[in-house]
């Protein structure tokens, strides 16, 4: 578990903190397409995140000890930066679909294919820019 503090003695700023995880310690994948073990839990997990969302996050970067994952990365589309600075957005998602291959717990959740989640993501991504081109109801043509 993670726990949100604010010390007061340093004018309120907030810090995280997380118990110290025992054992060795692996990164299955990162915000820059990389995978790195088999381990199928930590790829559906990513892969589960978009399809949950209906294409609006990610998660990745996925790392910890055991099954206990930390320190994670959160990623949109639009790289709005909701989620701090890590979030690279659009290129981070199509780099994962690339490098993605389902495994049994993909196919188990029903999730797409890779292919089919590049498609769709393109699909949202001319839309949104087009309907930013769009005139705004306040805007005249």
């Amino acid at each position: 578990p993670v726990h949100v503090l604010k010390l007061h003695e340093r004018d309120g700023t907030f810090v995280t903190a997380e118990p110290f995880l025992k054992g060795s310690y692996v990164k299955h994948n990162d915000n820059d397409g990389h995978v790195d073990t088999l381990d199928p839990v930590p790829q559906a997990f990513s892969h589960f995140s978009w399809h949950a969302s209906e294409g609006k996050l990610l998660i990745c970067d996925i790392q910890g000890v055991g099954d206990h994952y930390t320190d994670p990365s959160i990623q949109t589309p639009d790289a709005d930066r909701m989620f701090g600075s890590g979030n690279i957005g659009e290129q981070t998602i199509v780099k994962f679909f690339r490098s993605h291959h389902c495994n049994c717990l993909c196919r188990a959740h029903g999730l797409r294919s890779p292919r089919a989640e590049l498609q769709a993501l393109g699909a949202v991504l001319r839309a949104s820019s087009h309907s930013e081109d769009a005139p705004q109801p306040h805007e005249s043509p």
